[in-house]
C-alpha cells in the first residue's frame, strides 16, 4: 500500500539573529540607555561645547563599532533601524567605525542604502523599511513597499503615544514573528 505524502507548507526561516537584535533593543529601552529621535539613523551631537560632542569626537575612525558601542550609545540618538544596528554591532562584530564616524547622519536614500548594508547579514531589508515606515510616521519613497504595506505599517505607528512605544511594539513583533516585523 502506498504511503501518501503530506504536501508541505512553506514556512519562513526564523531568523534568530534577528530576534536576539530584537531582544537586546528591549533591553537597552528597558535600561533606558537609548534616546529615540525621528529623522536620523544615528545622529551624533551638533558641533559645539558638549560632553556628548567631546565623547564623539573622541571615538577611533577605525576599528570595529562592538568596541565602542556603548560610548557611540551616550551621545547618539538613534530611530528604530538605528538602535538594531547598535545591538547587532554589540552582538555581531559586523560594523565598521569608519561606516558610522565618516557617513552617518546621512539621511534619505543614502543613509537607508548604508544602514541596510550594514544590517543585511542579519535582519532582512523588508523588516528595517516596515520598521522605517511605522516609527517615522510617513511613507518612505525608497522603501519598495507596496501601497498596503506601508498603510499597515503607518497604522502600527500609530497605535502608540511614543516614539519608545513604537520601538517596544516593533522589536515584539520581530520576536513574535520569528525575526520579522509583521505589522
Amino acid at each position: 500500500m502506498p504511503v501518501s505524502k503530506a504536501k508541505k507548507v512553506h514556512q519562513p526561516e526564523v531568523n534568530e539573529r534577528a530576534i536576539l537584535a530584537a531582544k537586546d533593543v528591549l533591553k537597552r529601552l528597558r535600561m533606558k540607555k537609548l534616546e529615540l529621535k525621528r529623522d536620523g539613523y544615528l545622529s551624533h551631537p551638533p558641533y559645539g561645547v558638549s560632553a556628548e560632542r567631546s565623547t564623539w569626537e573622541s571615538l577611533p575612525s577605525s576599528g570595529d563599532l562592538q568596541d565602542h558601542v556603548d560610548k557611540v550609545e551616550e551621545c547618539c540618538s538613534v530611530c528604530a533601524d538605528g538602535a538594531l544596528l547598535l545591538s547587532v554591532a554589540r552582538l555581531f562584530d559586523n560594523v565598521p567605525m569608519a561606516d558610522i564616524k565618516f557617513q552617518w547622519g546621512w539621511q534619505g536614500e543614502n543613509g537607508a542604502a548604508l544602514i541596510r548594508n550594514l544590517l543585511s547579514s542579519v535582519i532582512d531589508e523588508k523588516t528595517l523599511n516596515l520598521l522605517e515606515v511605522a516609527f517615522e510616521g510617513k511613507e518612505m519613497e525608497w522603501s519598495n513597499l507596496t501601497k498596503e504595506e506601508v498603510e499597515a505599517a503607518l497604522k502600527f505607528g500609530k497605535r502608540f503615544k511614543s516614539l519608545a512605544g513604537i520601538v517596544r511594539g516593533g522589536m515584539k513583533n520581530i520576536i513574535a514573528n520569528g525575526g520579522y516585523f509583521k505589522p
